[in-house]
């Protein structure tokens, strides 16, 4: 089905695909039956590892409003990138204490929130810090541009293996 709810990066790229993934479209072709964009909320818990480049950036909230008005950004700070200056690489880019700190409060957030499917847009440098620390492996966590990944959220699941079951329709699946 579909989620209720999208969380997504407050990034730029994300927020363009996740507005892609799930398109509201009203009055569709002849014979189609049409589709509803659940509600999007915008956090800067799920934005990418803050490295060096430009591209980790921000922009400021009120031109982000203004080019995705379909989105809440109630959750990301006004004005410019409040976050830029912490950078997140130490000890190193793919392993950032900072970051998988920030994985972790994303993950407590998730949990919070009343929606019982939840769509997460971010960037695979931050999903690997999410889900490493939950046994998924590398295999797992490497993503492609706009590929998806199915995970379950559990109170008392086992730790997951790395093996992950696919099918067709919807892609690997993993419990964390």
């Amino acid at each position: 089905g579909s989620p209720q709810l999208v969380a997504v990066s407050p990034m730029t790229r994300t927020l363009q695909t996740a507005s892609l993934a799930f398109p509201d479209i009203p009055e569709p072709a002849a014979g189609r039956a049409p589709l509803v964009r659940p509600p999007f909320v915008a956090t800067s818990l799920a934005r990418e590892r803050i490295g060096n480049h430009s591209c980790d950036g921000r922009r400021e909230r009120v031109a982000l409003e203004g080019e995705f008005p379909h989105v809440d950004f109630s959750e990301v700070a006004d004005g410019a990138d409040e976050m830029w200056e912490h950078k997140e690489v130490e000890p190193d880019g793919m392993n950032s204490t900072a970051c998988g700190a920030r994985a972790g409060r994303l993950l407590a957030w998730l949990w919070r929130r009343p929606e019982p499917e939840i769509a997460v847009v971010s960037h695979w440098v931050f999903l690997s810090h999410l889900l490493r620390p939950h046994g998924f492996d590398d295999a797992f966590v490497q993503m492609g541009n706009a590929e998806m990944r199915f995970v379950t959220l559990q109170e008392r699941a086992a730790r997951p293996s790395s093996r992950s079951s696919s099918d067709s329709s919807s892609g690997p699946k993993q419990e964390l």
